[in-house]
């Protein structure tokens, strides 16, 4: 958990009201960066020299496909770095591995697995991981929260961990490289944030 002083806080800022999560493209050693849970997280990264880094959140929903049907909503969003100037190799990477959760989880579980609509500023972890010419995937997972109930709770953890072990494994046997990027283009777009609900943050906490 990067952010603990927010979670206690069900916020998304920092304790000094700072977003972490925008906060990336500071250099090792910084002393500048106003989130010092960003800072530790980049001088502990970047020294390693990573093939790639997995950048794990929640989003809001349920989002769900132009059906609106409730059995085919999107369980996970990913993405892959998109900001100006990142190395075209670590774009193709973070998409082989965008392609590679896509095909190891989509239908299994029912789960389905959409594009998040994300941003391009570097100073977002899977643009500054990207920059820094690492492969980088962001991957949201839906409805982390306590009102979906034990068994949609396990589901949605047992989809991200199938999801994120995939990528090891394809990894460690040294087939993610033989992975088509271009098929990122099969991965549905999720619908806009305002189609999907509020933030757990945003809901009232009375």
């Amino acid at each position: 958990m990067q952010n603990p002083d927010g979670a206690m806080r069900n916020q998304r800022e920092n304790a000094d009201n700072v977003d972490p999560n925008r906060q990336h493209d500071y250099e090792v050693g910084s002393d500048d960066n106003p989130s010092p849970e960003t800072q530790a997280m980049i001088d502990y990264v970047v020294p390693l020299e990573p093939l790639w880094v997995a950048d794990l959140h929640t989003q809001g929903g349920m989002y769900y496909d132009e059906n609106e049907n409730p059995g085919d909503m999107f369980h996970s969003s990913n993405f892959w770095p998109n900001a100006s100037g990142v190395d075209p190799e670590a774009i193709e990477l973070s998409q082989q591995l965008n392609v590679a959760m896509y095909d190891h989880a989509e239908g299994k579980a029912n789960a389905q697995l959409s594009v998040y609509p994300g941003g391009d500023t570097v100073n977002i972890a899977r643009n500054a991981y990207g920059a820094r010419g690492f492969g980088s995937i962001l991957n949201e997972m839906t409805g982390q929260m306590g009102d979906r109930g034990s068994r949609m709770e396990g589901q949605m953890v047992r989809i991200m961990r199938n999801e994120n072990r995939a990528i090891l494994e394809e990894t460690a046997e040294g087939t993610l490289r033989d992975r088509d990027s271009g098929r990122v283009d099969e991965i549905p777009d999720r619908p806009d944030f305002g189609e999907g609900g509020d933030w757990p943050w945003e809901a009232s906490t009375e």
